[in-house]
C-alpha cells in the first residue's frame, strides 16, 4: 500500500481582488444586517430604523416650498406611531417581576 503525500505548496491561493466590505450601523455602530431603502444607511435592529428614519423626516421638515415633501410630511401625522426604545415601554416606571408584569413605585 502506498500513501501520496501532497505539500502545501501544491495547491494554487486564491484571493479575493477586494476584501468584503463589512456595513456597520449608522446609529449603534455594531455590524448591520440590514440597509434603510430610502435612506440607503445601514442598520443593525428596529431601534436603529426607527432613529434612521426620525432623522430623516426631521430633515425633511426643514425643507420649505416642496410640495411633494409637505404631502408626504401631513400623510405621517394622519397614522399612530408608538415610540421604540431600546430600553422598554416609553414612560414604565418601577420594576417588574419574572413573569413580566410591571410593579409601580
Amino acid at each position: 500500500m502506498h500513501i501520496h503525500s501532497i505539500y502545501l505548496h501544491e495547491f494554487q491561493k486564491f484571493k479575493c481582488e477586494k476584501p468584503r466590505e463589512r456595513n456597520l450601523c449608522a446609529v449603534t455602530g455594531r455590524p448591520a444586517r440590514y440597509r434603510d431603502p430610502v435612506t440607503d444607511l445601514p442598520y443593525s435592529s428596529a431601534y436603529a430604523f426607527k432613529v434612521i428614519r426620525d432623522k430623516y423626516h426631521k430633515h425633511l421638515r426643514t425643507l420649505r416650498g416642496n410640495e411633494e415633501v409637505s404631502a408626504y410630511l401631513s400623510s405621517l401625522k394622519a397614522l399612530p406611531t408608538p415610540p421604540i426604545s431600546p430600553r422598554g415601554p416609553k414612560g414604565s416606571t418601577g420594576t417588574t417581576t419574572s413573569s413580566g408584569t410591571a410593579i409601580k413605585a
